[in-house]
């Protein structure tokens, strides 16, 4: 018995002290971080919100019908009687609605397919106000148009009178030149100036049956239309395919280089040998021989080599001159211009009125008549994107250099004279977005001068000549402008 209660004692202080033990480390436990926030004297808010999705009858309720040359009202009653939705029929439906029963087939679906079908079928519109179904033969609907409320328009006129011969006298008898030939190209970027609202306007006219009426507020681009159903779906189709397509645009990487043609290449540019190095496409124009194309297509190389790969080839006809690289983010169907160069002010005429009055005092009044000329790049693009990603370019290089002003007086009126070294193209390219269109066949001739001597004996005052040599250059020099359109979605 003695043992048994020294048994008991010992597993008694064994678990007294194990208990303590715990206890103790229990103690030295260190708390984490969310303990000692949430034994803080600080209220916790935990503001948790549920993720509530309203789910509307109209979607969550099921139905079925099926009937035979019954009433549309009647199909819509049925329909809406046993899901506690009201239902009102406007006075002018049996004016507007001609075929008042339909044939129908529905096998368990939702509230809003069901109204969808049969309004449709009886070409009817509805609207939920609370809980009541409105059936009305109108529909009405908000477009937020947002175009530019700026019309932009170009218009390019090169060419003129080729042979240099004059217009005559208003005498028949009198004809100055008797040789005379025109040749002009006029284009226009938009027949109806770019003004967008106005094609809106006429089209949507044609569109609407003879009750359906809008409202176009053209400084904010808000659209309102009122008609049938069918008529509505027909504008929203238009004013959604106009849209992204008017919204449309396009990155052009342009590089407007001129090339000094070596004596191998005065004829200009072969761009046979140039397409051993890149990889040529289509060619639009070519006057023959290959010298010089007007227009070509480089295909896709890589989109960091695609220009560094076409300027190598490049330099091999000559020297290069960037003249200008430029970055235009265009909009579908709206002109752009970029203007490279200076603009160069001289007296057009000058013109002296002398006026005597009583006496013998006479006054003198000049007249001066100011006029400028652009020596310079002057740049015109239009692009049109094209559903299938292509981009069509009209395209208006112009190329102009001030060569000399010359001053002639006639009846003593002092005239100034302009010479203009003038280059111009004109053309309408299709490329994919991400190719290189190619622009070049644009060569004119520079004259240089270089004068040398012996130093020292070339600047005598007398022998000096005999010692000087003067030597004449004339180099030819094509322009080529590169242009990569990429299309951004």
């Amino acid at each position: 018995m003695k043992k048994v209660n020294i048994i008991i004692i010992t597993l008694m202080i064994f678990l007294i002290s194990g208990c303590g033990s715990e206890q103790h480390n229990i103690r030295k436990a260190q708390p984490s971080a969310v303990e000692k926030y949430l034994r803080a004297d600080k209220p916790v808010n935990f503001n948790f919100k549920p993720l509530k999705k309203k789910i509307s009858i109209l979607d969550l309720e099921k139905v079925s019908l099926s009937a035979k040359a019954i009433s549309y009202k009647d199909a819509i009653v049925q329909i809406l009687k046993s899901k506690s939705l009201n239902v009102a029929f406007d006075n002018r439906l049996d004016k507007y609605v001609q075929n008042q029963t339909i044939n129908i087939s529905l096998d368990n679906v939702s509230l809003r397919n069901a109204l969808n079908t049969i309004t449709g079928i009886a070409g009817v519109s509805w609207e939920k106000r609370q809980k009541t179904v409105w059936i009305t033969p109108f529909e009405s609907k908000i477009y937020d148009i947002g175009f530019l409320g700026v019309v932009r328009s170009s218009k390019a006129t090169l060419g003129g009178d080729v042979l240099g011969g004059s217009s005559g006298s208003s005498d028949d008898n009198d004809v100055t030149s008797p040789l005379q030939g025109s040749f002009t190209l006029e284009s226009s970027s938009n027949t109806k100036k770019g003004d967008i609202y106005k094609v809106l306007e006429d089209n949507i006219k044609n569109m609407l049956s003879a009750n359906g009426h809008f409202t176009l507020d053209q400084s904010s681009g808000i659209l309102m239309v009122t008609d049938e159903p069918n008529r509505i779906k027909l504008v929203t189709k238009y004013i959604n395919a106009i849209s992204n397509s008017y919204k449309r645009q396009v990155m052009i990487e342009a590089k407007i280089i001129e090339v000094n043609l070596t004596k191998n290449w005065q004829l200009g540019i072969d761009w046979n040998v140039l397409a051993r190095t890149v990889n040529l496409g289509q060619r639009t124009i070519d006057f023959g021989n290959s010298i010089p194309a007007m227009v070509f297509n480089i295909n896709k190389i890589k989109a960091s080599r695609q220009f560094n790969a076409t300027i190598n080839a490049l330099s091999k006809f000559g020297s290069l001159k960037l003249v200008s690289e430029p970055h235009l983010r265009v909009m579908n169907a709206q002109p752009a211009i970029l203007s490279v160069g200076r603009s160069v002010s001289f007296i057009k005429k000058i013109e002296v009125t002398t006026e005597t009055v009583s006496g013998g005092t006479s006054t003198t009044t000049p007249t001066v008549d100011i006029s400028s000329i652009f020596d310079g790049i002057v740049f015109g693009i239009t692009p049109f994107i094209k559903e299938n990603g292509k981009v069509l370019l009209r395209i208006v290089p112009i190329k102009s250099k001030l060569v000399s002003l010359d001053e002639k007086e006639v009846d003593g009126n002092t005239y100034t004279l302009p010479t203009v070294d003038l280059r111009e193209a004109s053309t309408v390219v299709n490329v994919e977005s991400g190719n290189i269109i190619a622009i070049g066949g644009l060569v004119s001739k520079t004259k240089q001068r270089n004068n040398s001597g012996v130093p020292f004996l070339s600047d005598l005052p007398i022998f000096g000549s005999t010692f000087k040599q003067q030597e004449h250059l004339s180099n030819n020099v094509e322009l080529v402008i590169l242009l990569k359109p990429i299309v951004l979605h």
